[in-house]
């Protein structure tokens, strides 16, 4: 389960051109405008009482274990997994 603030979440998202979050250090993540867009709005419907359920598989049973379909805090711009967690975790 990963704890989020989904108000900061969906302020993030009605206002998402303005805040100009497209950049990312991740190559792996969606570098679009409109996919990073995607997974945030997907994340926003899952959240249940400030939190998420997040699946994990892993390659060949050994490594880092990553979300199933990128739906988890691991997905996101740095700068939105901050504002949405920050008064829950530590990054």
């Amino acid at each position: 389960m990963e704890r989020v603030d989904g108000r900061k979440l969906r302020y993030i998202i009605e206002r998402y051109e303005k805040l100009n979050l497209l950049s990312t250090s991740n190559p792996t993540l969606p570098r679009t405008m409109n996919g990073q867009l995607t997974i945030l709005k997907k994340y926003l419907k899952r959240i249940k009482g400030g939190k998420v359920k997040v699946e994990y598989k892993q390659t060949s049973n050994i490594g880092r274990h990553f979300a199933k379909q990128a739906m988890s805090l691991q997905s996101m711009n740095k700068t939105v997994r901050h504002t949405i967690c920050n008064e829950f975790y530590t990054d």
